[in-house]
């Protein structure tokens, strides 16, 4: 009877952890099938003591902790919102994806699971740039999106294929040994696939930055642990060559830079001359209550005001500062800011193995610095892969297969 129960105990832990591989690829095609796999993980939790007691331990982590504190300062930050109850809880409520954090530190405390998941992702990924450079080079559009483009949009399929990139490389640098000389040369291939469509294919600067990030990540990486300098020189200074070689990533960068200086000459609305707008204005609403914000889920009624009487072109957009801390900032306050900095900061406190713990900062990385641009750690997508990925990654091991 004993072992029975260790039996099932053993395979709803590892039908948990599937849910979250699921869930992680699902993220890329499907919001529907994502919250099919997210609320059958939450229920499996609910009816599993095991999980539940995994649960309780992994909140003594530091991630976890400053997780939780955030989503606690939103729910009290939406007690003072300027904006009606129901709009401030739908805010909270969409923030659940803070959840995810602690579910995947409870589950992958195992390498073995950790490894799973991102020979999964590298698969799934890989496969889609191979079905990207099919539709790219005989202009076939798949389903309702634009040539070249598999994934939900193209800043997600540039962000996923970086990270994708990079994941096969850290796998490649730590884990060379225990793979096979096949392995090896799928990892490689996937590499310059996954690169090659970022920089040729997918016009998406959200991707370029999260290229150039993770290429510093793994260049800098590499330098720390083998004390070698040569390749990492190298390294440095074919990033950029690397980019500029491709005519789509010049042509984006230079209209994005055109765009951000003739933000008012235009008058008309652009990527980035409305960023620049939605900026300064987000900035003198900060001024105003710059320690406790004006609510969970304000930022519409409180931004609107301030483009009521300008160009239409101002007013599209007044739900969203397209910039994750000003977004936390201007609704959670400086206070609430701070909670969500000591998230970022919990991922270098965390103690997972290198390979692991490389793959968790890096990401949480290109999160900050998309979130600049866009906030990416509250949209649906996006937000719930980084939970996820972080939590997967960054959670401290036993070291044990199973």
């Amino acid at each position: 009877m004993h072992k029975l129960i260790h039996a099932f105990r053993h395979n709803t832990l590892n039908t948990a952890r599937w849910l979250v591989i699921l869930e992680a690829i699902a993220l890329l095609f499907s919001p529907p099938l994502t919250l099919l796999f997210e609320f059958t993980l939450y229920v499996t939790f609910f009816r599993s003591q095991a999980l539940r007691a995994r649960l309780f331990a992994a909140c003594k982590q530091p991630i976890v902790i400053a997780g939780l504190l955030f989503y606690l300062a939103i729910l009290i930050a939406s007690t003072y919102s300027i904006d009606s109850w129901k709009i401030s809880m739908g805010a909270f409520w969409a923030w659940r994806k803070i959840l995810l954090l602690p579910i995947a530190v409870a589950l992958f405390d195992d390498d073995f699971w950790k490894k799973k998941l991102a020979i999964t992702f590298v698969t799934i990924v890989s496969v889609c740039a191979i079905f990207s450079f099919l539709g790219y080079f005989t202009d076939l559009a798949i389903y309702k999106y634009p040539v070249g483009i598999i994934l939900r949009n193209h800043a997600t399929q540039g962000i996923m294929f970086a990270v994708a990139a990079f994941t096969s490389s850290i796998l490649l640098l730590s884990q060379e040994k225990s793979l096979s000389r096949n392995q090896r040369w799928l990892m490689s291939l996937s590499i310059l696939l996954l690169v090659g469509n970022v920089v040729y294919v997918t016009p998406g600067r959200s991707g370029y930055l999260a290229f150039i990030v993770l290429a510093l990540t793994l260049v800098f990486s590499y330098a720390y642990t083998n004390k070698k300098l040569l390749f990492p020189i190298i390294a440095l200074a074919l990033i950029p060559a690397l980019l500029f070689s491709s005519p789509t990533v010049r042509q984006r960068v230079t209209q994005g830079v055109g765009e951000a200086q003739q933000a008012d000459a235009n008058n008309q609305d652009t990527s980035m001359g409305i960023r620049m707008v939605l900026w300064k204005n987000t900035l003198e609403l900060i001024k105003e209550r710059p320690i406790l914000g004006y609510g969970t889920g304000s930022f519409k009624s409180a931004y609107t005001p301030k483009v009521l009487n300008g160009p239409k072109w101002q007013s599209d957009i007044t739900h969203d500062p397209h910039n994750q801390f000003l977004k936390i900032w201007v609704e959670q306050g400086g206070w609430g800011l701070l909670v969500f900095l000591s998230i970022i900061l919990s991922a270098f406190w965390q103690k997972p193995i290198w390979t692991y713990r490389v793959l968790g900062i890096g990401i949480m990385l290109v999160w900050c610095g998309n979130s600049l641009f866009s906030s990416h750690f509250s949209t649906f997508s996006e937000g719930r892969f980084v939970f996820l990925w972080c939590g997967v990654m960054l959670a401290n091991s036993n070291n044990r297969k199973s």
